[in-house]
């Protein structure tokens, strides 16, 4: 029976027993079939929504913006933040306008936030988390006189993965807690002036426990803490080019892999204690880079080190064979301004014994140098020594050409076979082949005919060859 029915029924019968409970059951069922079908409208309204934004997000992914190229939102947001592009968020261009600096940050902030896209556009293209502000600063320059801004740099330096300072002052690093740097990943200081005598030490970067480079431009290097032992690639050019200090910092790099030193000063004699003193291993170091000044003594900078790892090495020096006996190189030997005698040369290639790639540049005659190095490389099955058996790339810049030719033919038809060659070969040969082999001097005069036509042959053959 529907409920009109039974409406119309107790009209019928108001005054029977009982009607007025039939009622409250009746409305009770009423109320009940109410509630179910809100229920189901409710559900039904929630399904509808959720088709919508499924529409809504389907729209989206087709809407015109989505086809705009990167190069014209580019351009938008240049317009949009009004600024220099490539301030990278330079605090110093902030500080140039003291009108709008939060104004400007706010807009780039804004933009990075809307979407992932949009934040690998902007000039903050390192956040990588919507709640960082700034995760990449450069501060280039002195700030204003009066200025709050390092303040507030300053306190969100917790938030940090990349720092550079260019030219500022760096007096206010040490006032900054050694677990200030929480994030640090790459720091950068760069600044020509000589330190005052009461310069506190900076110590802000000491529990920087995920810094791993390090690149320093500054006077005194050493008044700047750093977790040395956990680097793995340090730059530092030292204003006032003390090699010492160089060495002291780079021995407290245990798990160094790539080292840069530049602007060093070689010592006027040896260090007291240099050539005694128990060399330090860095069994990490692949790379190391130096370069002096002038011309001196640099000798004791390898006194202290033993690098089993090192696969490059680029140097202007002297004689340094004592130190490729502990740290034979295993990849390129890059030697620049040399000043070494005949002995010298050979003994360097006789201790490279895993050397594939070598490059010498002499800054005098080196003539007999020269000679002596290709005198050494001849290869020759009956040898019981080979030197430099792994070297198949030579390049040698000299002033003048080698002295003998027939040396120079030997040195590189002994060490070059075709792959035919190769392969007929029961035995292969104890060296590797010249994969390239160049030598630039200033001669002026063709080679014979006889020579002219070998290189021709060999070129033709697959040697890169240039002399």
């Amino acid at each position: 029976m529907d409920t009109i029915s039974s409406t119309l029924m107790l009209a019928g019968h108001f005054a029977s027993p009982g009607y007025e409970q039939a009622t409250k059951d009746l409305i009770r069922a009423a109320e009940a079939n109410i509630a179910r079908i809100e229920s189901q409208i409710r559900d039904l309204e929630l399904l509808r929504d959720r088709e919508r934004g499924f529409v809504a997000a389907l729209k989206q992914i087709a809407a015109p913006i989505r086809k705009v190229p990167a190069e014209v939102l580019l351009r938008v947001f240049r317009t949009v933040f009004d600024m220099q592009w490539e301030l990278q968020t330079s605090l110093h261009t902030l500080w140039a306008d003291p009108d709008c600096p939060r104004d400007r940050l706010k807009r780039v902030v804004t933009v990075s936030h809307v979407c992932a896209h949009w934040r690998r556009l902007t000039p903050l293209t390192r956040i990588s988390k919507p709640q960082k502000l700034s995760s990449s600063v450069v501060l280039d320059g002195e700030s204003p006189e009066g200025s709050h801004l390092p303040e507030i740099v300053y306190n969100s330096a917790p938030r940090w993965s990349s720092l550079d300072f260019r030219d500022a002052s760096l007096s206010g690093l040490s006032n900054l807690p050694v677990d200030t740097f929480k994030e640090l990943l790459t720091v950068t200081l760069r600044s020509s002036k000589t330190p005052m005598p009461f310069f506190e030490p900076i110590r802000a970067f000491l529990r920087a426990h995920r810094l791993h480079t390090v690149h320093l431009e500054v006077a005194s290097p050493d008044r700047y803490h750093m977790p040395w032992s956990q680097l793995a690639h340090l730059t530092t050019h030292d204003v006032d080019g003390n090699p010492q200090t160089f060495v002291n910092l780079l021995i407290q790099c245990t798990n160094l892999v790539e080292a840069c030193f530049g602007e060093m000063v070689p010592w006027d004699q040896p260090p007291p204690n240099s050539s005694s003193s128990t060399p330090v291993q860095l069994p990490r170091l692949k790379s190391l880079l130096l370069h002096f000044k002038s011309d001196g003594l640099v000798t004791p900078f390898f006194a202290r080190l033993a690098l089993p790892a090192l696969e490059g090495l680029y140097i202007e020096a002297a004689d340094f064979t004592p130190f490729l006996r502990r740290s034979p190189i295993s990849g390129k030997l890059n030697i620049t301004n040399i000043l070494l005698t005949p002995e010298n040369v050979v003994a360097l290639l006789t201790h490279s014994t895993s050397l594939v790639d070598i490059h010498l540049e002499f800054c005098c005659d080196g003539t007999e140098c020269l000679d002596a190095a290709l005198e050494c490389l001849v290869y020759s099955d009956a040898n019981a020594v080979h030197i430099a058996p792994r070297l198949g790339r030579i390049a040698i810049i000299v002033e003048n050409p080698p002295g003998d030719e027939e040396i120079l033919e030997r040195a590189i038809v002994s060490r070059w076979w075709t792959d035919p060659e190769l392969a007929a070969m029961p035995i292969p040969p104890l060296v590797a082949r010249w994969e390239s082999f160049y030598i630039w001097s200033n001669r002026e005069e063709e080679y014979n005919e006889d020579f002219s036509s070998k290189i021709t042959q060999l070129k033709q053959e697959g040697l890169q060859i240039t002399i």
